[in-house]
């Protein structure tokens, strides 16, 4: 660092704003320690102090480097020394040659010691403080690193979701005050006529602080008002999480969207992947009522998947019923009034043969497998039944033999709303233990939620179609989803954050909300009903496209019974299954519902002229802001230049004609105040006729063309020195009069 003629004290000043842009860049990552007390990060903050005072002294390198180097040391040992300071460092020494031969060998950074890793950390950041330090003392330019730190936070928020709007403001102000303290040391550089004595330093400095004060207050007060969101405390895996799922989301690594389909291969991944539809046709169906096509149900959720608990199965030969004979199906315990169940026979075919294991889908809880259509009539099937659950499926190994088709009856439940209502009992102690299960960390706020949806419930009945119709009210149904970061729960990731999803996120949110009310439910996964073949009626085609999931409830009385909280997306009427609106209730029921349907038609429409009109207007005022942007650019070209050539660094100084062709600027802000030259007057003279007020103003100009013509006339070669104090008193001059 070159020779200043700032005092002490004013340098020691101007260390003070670097202090705080540092601690900017550590402070925000403490909550990732789950600690306030962190002893590597306490470190570096004194490490920084401490540099950041040796660097004011301006003291030669000769005598700076031995001082960084103590100074680097103590920080390294008081982080990862162990025992005495000579024995350790000798340990370390041996340490180290093993990991630069391991380096050498792997490449691999990380797989160094802890030891060689914390010192290359401090080096680099005792490397980073110098030289921002040095830079700005020195060319008085912190561009760069103001651009970095605000770039730093930016990210901060965007990849970990760490709230930083209050260090964001804090470095704002820290900024504007630090350039503004350097920009008095450019102005007193460029000074001949002593103006700036101790006392402007004084005066500066508290102008700008009330400044800094100033824009500070504003801009927290602005926050205050926008009701900013409370940060919460996020643990490092969490962050690691949200980094990780920022990377799959923005270059298509695991999170690539996927294809609509029906998972066979058993290796469930987190819930979320977004999808894109698909249409390839998976079976065709013959039935006689539409109905929705249940494969599995799954018990267990962990917060981010759902998986099948150990079940009480059984192997049938085929034929064979999956329920005794004469029994009521989906009955434990069973109390009056029972549900009625309409048993039908269903057949479906596979558009290719199906070559792995599979579940049998079917409008129902299968009541019997009639037959299964292979490739090889002479082997004898067989298929695994949980007559729980009402599900079969067929376990297939190597491909042999394939399965094109299959016929089953299946019990599909005719019940009526007002019965639902009606029914009382106590749910079996086996349902209760194996459909009430919660994540251990389920977030606190899903529960309460679910109090708020239900509070006004009178019946489990009610309290299902209330959080029903609240998750088709209130959430929009897209495939552009994510994956949840790591460490956060899908359900209130769903519910609290994104507010969007497919069948998956309604249908598992419903499912928590309710067992978190104690209401017994399941996870049911399948296809949608299909479409109707119009020339062969009963026939229905079922794509990949149509892959589905929704839930079952549990009654005492009837079973469990199908309902479907996704938008867009109801029960087929004619299977007669429950279905959302009430017969028995009445027309106050009716209105009610048809409210809500107009409620949740209005809350679209809303939606989308808000998100569009938003962008209209967006686009707009980035356009406005854009043209105007440009329009100053070339108001001020000449004077932004003349600023890149006074401050930006340069290979080579200005010769005659750029110091002449740098002064355009201020001879046009000459001109344009006070008037053009008279004819024949040269240009002293010209500028000692103009009337200008303010005395320094004038001594200025009166200096600034006496160097003129000094350059303009002389044939002695401007000096740098001259050079540099001509271009500060151009800019000084097209500054003021632009």
């Amino acid at each position: 660092m070159e020779e200043r003629t700032d005092p002490l004290l004013y340098r020691l000043i101007i260390s003070l704003p670097f202090m705080g842009l540092f601690a900017e860049w550590l402070i925000p990552l403490r909550p990732l320690t789950g600690s306030t007390d962190d002893g590597f990060m306490t470190t570096l903050l004194w490490l920084t102090a401490l540099l950041l005072l040796w660097g004011t002294l301006l003291a030669r390198w000769t005598l700076t480097l031995p001082v960084y180097f103590l100074l680097v040391g103590a920080a390294w040992y008081s982080v990862s020394g162990e025992g005495q300071p000579f024995s350790w460092l000798i340990s370390w020494i041996s340490q180290c040659r093993d990991d630069i031969l391991l380096l050498l060998s792997t490449g691999h950074f990380a797989e160094t010691s802890s030891e060689t890793r914390t010192l290359v950390l401090i080096v680099g950041w005792s490397l980073l403080v110098y030289s921002v330090q040095s830079l700005a003392l020195s060319r008085r330019s912190i561009f760069l690193f103001a651009a970095a730190t605000l770039l730093y936070l930016i990210c901060l928020e965007t990849l970990l979701g760490i709230h930083i709007y209050a260090d964001m403001i804090r470095t704002c102000g820290l900024l504007l005050l630090l350039q503004g303290m350097l920009h008095l040391s450019g102005l007193r550089e460029s000074d001949t006529s002593g103006r700036f004595g101790g006392k402007v330093y004084g005066t500066w400095i508290v102008s700008l602080s009330l400044l800094s004060l100033l824009v500070l207050g504003g801009s927290w007060g602005l926050g205050y008002a926008a009701e900013a969101k409370p940060p919460g405390r996020l643990s490092l895996e969490q962050a690691a999480g949200r980094l990780e799922s920022w990377i799959r989301d923005n270059y298509g690594d695991a999170s690539a969207t996927a294809v609509t389909g029906y998972n066979l291969s058993g290796d469930d991944q987190d819930m979320g992947m977004p999808l894109s539809q698909g249409g390839r046709l998976y079976f065709e169906a013959e039935s006689p009522v539409p109905t929705y096509w249940r494969g599995e149900t799954l018990s267990l959720y962990d917060g981010r998947k759902w998986a099948g608990q150990e079940a009480d199965s059984r192997t049938l030969f085929i034929p064979g019923a999956v329920r005794p004979e004469g029994s009521d199906p989906e009955a434990e315990e069973p109390a009056a009034p029972m549900a009625e169940y309409r048993t039908v026979t269903q057949q479906i075919m596979f558009s290719r043969p199906m070559t792995e294991s599979f579940p049998l889908f079917a409008g129902g809880p299968i009541a019997e497998v009639l037959d299964l259509e292979s490739s090889r009539k002479s082997v004898s099937l067989t298929v695994i039944a949980d007559e729980d659950a009402g599900t079969v499926k067929v376990p297939l190994i190597s491909g042999v033999p394939e399965v094109n088709g299959y016929r089953i009856k299946a019990d599909i439940p005719a019940v009526d709303p007002q019965v639902l209502r009606e029914e009382k009992g106590a749910d079996p102690a086996r349902v209760k233990d194996e459909y009430l299960q919660l994540p251990d960390k389920l977030p606190e706020r899903v529960k309460q939620l679910a109090d708020r949806i239900t509070s006004a419930s009178l019946t489990r009945y009610d309290a299902v179609v209330a959080v029903e119709d609240y998750l088709k009210t209130y959430y929009a149904y897209t495939m552009d989803t994510r994956v949840p970061p790591q460490g956060e729960d899908f359900v209130d990731d769903f519910l609290f954050t994104t507010r969007k999803g497919y069948c998956n996120h309604f249908s598992t949110a419903m499912a928590v909300l309710l067992r978190s009310e104690g209401i017994p439910t399941r996870y049911v996964r399948g296809f949608a009903p299909g479409k109707e073949d119009s020339s062969h009626p009963g026939r229905y085609q079922i794509s990949e496209g149509d892959a589905h999931a929704w839930v079952e409830v549990y009654f005492p009385g009837s079973g469990w019974i199908p309902f479907d909280p996704t938008p867009g997306f109801a029960l087929p009427a004619d299977s007669g299954t429950v279905q959302a609106q009430d017969v028995h209730s009445g027309g106050t029921w009716d209105w009610v519902r048809a409210a809500l349907q107009l409620k949740n038609i209005t809350l679209g429409i809303a939606s989308f002229i808000a998100k569009h009109a938003w962008i209209a207007v967006g686009a707009a005022a980035t356009a406005l802001l854009l043209a105007a942007a440009v329009r100053c650019v070339w108001m001020y070209r000449g004077l932004i230049w003349l600023w890149c050539l006074v401050y930006l660094s340069r290979r080579t100084f200005p010769g005659k004609e750029q110091l002449l062709r740098a002064a355009l600027p201020a001879w046009k802000g000459i001109t344009h105040r006070y008037g053009a030259a008279p004819p024949g007057a040269t240009v002293r003279e010209y500028v000692q006729s103009l009337q200008v007020d303010d005395e320094m103003m004038r001594k200025e100009m009166y200096d600034f063309a006496a160097e003129w013509e000094k350059i303009a006339y002389g044939q002695v070669p401007v000096s740098r020195s001259q050079g540099s104090a001509f271009l500060r008193r151009c800019l000084l001059i097209a500054g003021r009069l632009a």
